[in-house]
């Protein structure tokens, strides 16, 4: 029995809110390594004489076209999962928001930790999806 004012079902507005969240959170990160002009800095010395020069390279400039890929893979899992939250699909958003997380874990040497939040909320989102119905 509920308490008075409380509620037993899942508010479908928080998953679908959550997952519009996570793709947010996912295409903003995605965004912010293709068009920062500056993501990697380094010092170097001209061929060993003279003062030190700054060079400044973007995501894309360093690690070249093939590295779009490894961008597209978070926010593909978090679109996806962000849809299935939106569709009630509650397997499905689980199993994309845990391999959302574990893409974080395994790339959080370069661009995993910038996801992890997208991944987060994708995890909410799931949680709070209405169990699948057959």
């Amino acid at each position: 029995m509920a308490l008075e004012g409380t509620t037993t079902s899942h508010d479908p507005h928080v998953s679908a809110w959550t997952g519009l969240i996570a793709a947010g959170l996912a295409l903003v990160a995605t965004l912010w390594f293709l068009l920062w002009p500056c993501s990697y800095r380094a010092m170097s010395t001209p061929a060993g004489v003279g003062p030190q020069q700054q060079t400044c390279l973007s995501f894309l400039g360093e690690n070249g076209a093939a590295s779009l890929f490894v961008l597209l893979i978070p926010l593909a899992l978090t679109v996806l999962g962000m849809l299935a939250v939106r569709g009630g699909k509650r397997r499905y958003a689980w199993a994309l928001g845990i391999l959302d997380l574990a893409f974080c874990l395994v790339a959080s040497a370069s661009v995993g930790l910038w996801y992890l939040p997208s991944a987060i909320a994708l995890s909410i989102g799931a949680a709070t999806t209405r169990p699948d119905r057959r």
